[in-house]
């Protein structure tokens, strides 16, 4: 395949698909300038059906433990690596530059892990010394490894025993832990005296929407990606 014209975007997609879609939404208007190939699992039925997605993704394929099923991973555990190497070998055939886990319902490891991960023995620092980002749904320390409604019943627990005042979303680089990589960036949302867990888990899905494209943009920027690409 020929050199891409601009940086390309690798995701990993679980679920419906929306952050997809808002990423995608982005690229089709211009503010953040890249390439999106996009690779989901069979827990993401509604990854397909996104229309802006289809229209900008260079590619939508499933890759996961049925169509490689030589993969030691499992659906909620970790990538296996027959299944890491098929996604890395797509990813090299498209030259991605960085690569974005969306809601993907995998731990990552294996060659995709060692040619994009956040790794400190090479020297890793800070997320953009590496290619891998990942979005949690709430601030990393009190909630690392926690998924989904489990991170909003914990953060408001948190906020009603007075030890918390804030959540928001983490984008954060990826280093084969659950949720244990360098923040880039945590996009805040304020909890208020009426929330509940449900109000909450929609404030940080509504501020995940609205900042991450832009979050994806300036990564490329820090991360040198996009110099590789000016004229």
């Amino acid at each position: 395949m020929a050199s891409p014209e601009r940086p390309v975007i690798g995701i990993l997609a679980s679920g419906g698909g929306t952050t997809a879609e808002a990423v995608a939404k982005a690229v089709e208007d211009g503010s953040l300038i890249a390439d999106l190939l996009v690779v989901h699992n069979n827990e993401a039925p509604g990854v397909e059906s996104q229309k802006t997605l289809a229209r900008v993704a260079l590619e939508i394929v499933r890759i996961d433990g049925s169509t490689h099923p030589a993969s030691n991973g499992n659906l909620y555990g970790a990538m296996g690596d027959v299944e890491s190497q098929a996604v890395l070998d797509l990813f090299r055939e498209h030259t991605v530059g960085v690569v974005v886990l969306l809601g993907y319902a995998k731990m990552v490891g294996g060659p995709l892990l060692d040619e994009y991960g956040f790794d400190s023995s090479k020297g890793h620092k800070t997320a953009t010394d590496a290619r891998m980002l990942n979005i949690h749904p709430g601030p990393m320390e009190p909630t690392t490894g926690m998924m989904g409604a489990q991170v909003h019943r914990e953060v408001y627990g948190l906020y009603r025993a007075g030890k918390l005042n804030k959540t928001g979303s983490s984008l954060h680089g990826v280093d084969g832990g659950y949720d244990t990589g360098p923040s880039f960036r945590f996009y805040e949302v304020p909890i208020l005296g009426d929330d509940t867990p449900d109000t909450i888990e929609s404030k940080v899905r509504a501020v995940e929407l609205d900042k991450v494209p832009g979050g994806l943009q300036e990564f490329l920027e820090e991360s040198g990606v996009a110099e590789q690409f000016a004229d």
